[in-house]
């Protein structure tokens, strides 16, 4: 009983520092959030729309959209794009929004200029689905990523929405100035006098070494090449990804391995390695580099593309369709 008494007296006096504490904590949030708000400061008001756009248009959801996403506000952002599960149906520069609503809008530091302006280049409105490509002058934001990419001064974005509830929502949002589509094999511009090229993309196999079961080694040859007059970096193992059929992204197997302190090269990779395996690789004016980057795949997986993307652009590589087998002949 005793032993009982005491036990009950110190998990009060826990409970109360407890209190305490958390009291303590909740009265320096608001008093934090109340020293920060500037005087007569307002919550962020999207600027007027542009002349001739009606609300409720679907001119009107696309610039809202934009216009709230680039202030950082997703969730009012989000109440103009097609609801699902997750927002999974709806498609930005190529992916599945779900997948990169994490990085819809990054703050990589102090932003400068004004809100984002817009104009309607074109315009092709339906009953059911409506296509808007807008013109936006970013006015300079600078220190913040759009879905992971530094948006130019001036940019084209292509808005597809359909009525929901007697509502426009988006299903796609892209941009050639951001996005484009290339074939396997084509020498295509990452960055201004810049170039990359896939020269071969196939399976492989290693002497002693095999695959785990049900998976299968497959590389990318890369080639980059630097015809500007200032250094290019690129991190070709976490720039790259594969993307099957049903839209499942993969990664390239790391160049390194860690285990108790050591770091030793991933045999599994084929060579000459990209880099020889340095996870940054800077190429200098006038030069160029080449070699492989691989990855683990299903041994049954239907490719769908490869891209590869830094914060100025995404190129997507679609890999050629498999042959359809035909129909068998009537006698």
């Amino acid at each position: 009983m005793f032993e009982e008494g005491i036990l009950n007296e110190k998990t009060k006096k826990y409970i109360i520092i407890a209190g305490i504490i958390i009291v303590i904590s909740l009265v320096l949030i608001i008093v934090t959030k109340f020293i920060s708000k500037k005087p007569g400061e307002q919550p962020f008001q999207p600027p007027s729309l542009p002349q001739g756009i009606t609300p409720g248009s679907p001119e009107e959801a696309a610039i809202r959209y934009l216009q709230w996403q680039q202030e950082g506000l997703t969730g009012e952002a989000e109440k103009y794009l097609l609801p699902s599960l997750n927002l999974a149906s709806v498609e930005v520069f190529g992916e599945s929004y779900s997948g990169l609503r994490g990085i819809a809008w990054q703050s990589t530091g102090e932003e400068k200029g004004d809100s984002p302006e817009f104009q309607v280049k074109k315009s092709e409105i339906g009953k059911e689905k409506s296509e808007i490509s807008l013109e936006e002058v970013t006015n300079s934001k600078e220190g913040s990523l759009f879905f992971g990419f530094r948006l130019p001064e001036k940019i084209i974005f292509d808005v597809t929405l359909v009525g929901y509830k007697g509502k426009w929502k988006i299903t796609k949002i892209d941009s050639s100035d951001l996005v484009s589509r290339e074939k396997i094999g084509e020498r295509t511009e990452i960055k201004t006098n810049v170039f990359v090229k896939i020269s071969k993309a196939e399976s492989y196999s290693i002497k002693d070494m095999t695959p785990p079961p049900g998976f299968k080694f497959f590389s990318l040859k890369l080639k980059y090449e630097n015809e500007s007059n200032v250094p290019f970096s690129f991190q070709p193992f976490n720039e790259w990804k594969i993307v099957d059929e049903n839209g499942k992204i993969y990664s390239p197997s790391s160049p390194n391995l860690h285990s108790t302190g050591f770091i030793t090269l991933n045999p599994t990779l084929r060579k000459p390695i990209l880099g020889e395996g340095v996870t940054i690789i800077e190429i200098k004016p006038g030069s160029q580099e080449q070699g492989y980057i691989s990855f683990v795949l299903p041994e049954n997986i239907v490719l769908k593309e490869t891209f590869v993307k830094n914060y100025d652009k995404k190129i997507i590589f679609e890999f050629p369709k498999p042959p359809q087998p035909k129909p068998p002949i009537e006698k």
